[in-house]
């Protein structure tokens, strides 16, 4: 966290001094796209606040109002950027439109020759936040931040624009094309908006709970099929947000297993799977005795421990509620026996109970 607060403090001040020198130097030189391109830096520098304002908040522990962490401010603060960048890619467009209807319906009023100082200013944004986008990505990436890797997408699409300034203004000058340079922030503004648009496509599916890839769950169900004790799964559902994500599952084990045995399979399927993957930081496993995909619920619910011992008092050791059935393991004293009218009776009430296995204690 202390990285991701650092790279971002060094961007704020970067976008700060990009912003105040190219839109100095647009109007200065007579370079709309320079303008824009500046304005574009401006709101790098906002979504830098908002960066870093996430990054506070996302990294707080969990609590008893947040059992999963606070991992989607994240999600929430990537939004924020990608608003951003997209209300500043609109209004860059709308204005070189603007300036270019002027300059076409006027006979090519409107527009000023640009001064030559302005290339200059353009690769010097290139080479800073070109510089910057490749910092913050890869800390953002290392710590499978989202906010932080929209940002550094802020500062590609950034120098990106500059470099479609580089172009423009150099063709203005060089064969006097003064609408080359509008034509410029025109092309700037849709990437801008272009990126906006996918920063907030995964933002947006993040806090709608996105699964997994179809990479990321095929890793996963590799690893569940590779432990001791899983006779199969089904029902594996995941979902992600920020750089987090949950796995629940049901696991089948063998049918008369001991439940703390049954219990042991799920936490070595649990521990495996937040091995496999680090950014799992809860996996729940639901353990079933048979397979009950698609099996349909019983008339009447099945007797209980306490309902059997009422017709086999002392005598019920083991239930086992397999394909529709209840199986019941006796375990009589020396010299019990079972009471035949009992047993009636009780298949009487529910037709379903066997009596599965008798063992006589020493």
């Amino acid at each position: 966290a202390r990285t991701s607060s650092t790279v971002t403090w060094v961007g704020t001040v970067a976008n700060l001094i990009l912003s105040v020198v190219k839109i100095a130097g647009g109007l200065l030189g007579h370079s709309q796209a320079l303008v824009a391109d500046g304005f574009h830096s401006l709101s790098d520098l906002l979504s830098d606040v908002a960066t870093l304002i996430t990054l506070r908040y996302a990294s707080e522990p969990e609590d008893e109002g947040h059992p999963y962490g606070h991992g989607k401010i994240e999600s929430v603060g990537a939004a924020v950027v990608g608003t951003m960048l997209g209300m500043a890619g609109f209004e860059l467009m709308l204005d070189g439109g603007e300036r270019l209807y002027r300059f076409w319906t006027a006979g090519g009023e409107g527009i000023r020759a640009v001064s030559p100082f302005v290339l200059g200013l353009a690769l010097l944004s290139i080479v800073a936040k070109e510089g910057l986008y490749q910092v913050t990505v890869r800390v953002g990436r290392r710590e499978q931040n989202a906010v932080l890797i929209a940002n550094a997408w802020h500062h590609r699409s950034d120098a990106l624009s500059s470099v479609v300034v580089l172009v423009g203004v150099g063709g203005a000058l060089l064969w006097h094309l003064l609408w080359l340079d509008a034509a410029a922030a025109l092309l700037v503004a849709a990437m801008v908006l272009k990126v906006a648009v996918e920063i907030l496509r995964d933002a947006v599916a993040d806090l709608t709970d996105r699964a997994l890839s179809d990479e990321e769950r095929a890793r996963l169900r590799r690893v569940v099929e590779g432990i001791e004790g899983v006779v199969s799964f089904h029902e594996m559902r995941t979902r992600r947000f920020g750089g987090r994500a949950l796995v629940d599952l049901h696991i089948q084990v063998a049918p008369y297993i001991s439940v703390s045995e049954g219990h042991q399979i799920a936490e070595r399927v649990r521990w495996a799977l937040r091995e496999a993957d680090p950014q799992l930081i809860d996996v729940m496993v639901h353990v079933d005795s048979e397979d009950d995909v698609g099996a349909r619920p019983a008339a009447q619910p099945p007797p209980t421990r306490a309902e059997l011992e009422r017709f086999l008092p002392g005598q019920v050791h083991q239930i086992h509620y397999l394909d529709g059935k209840v199986e019941v393991d006796l375990l009589l004293r020396r010299g019990e026996a079972v009471d035949p009218e009992a047993v009636r009776a009780l298949k009487e009430r529910w037709p379903e109970v066997e009596i599965r296995e008798t063992f006589t204690a020493g």
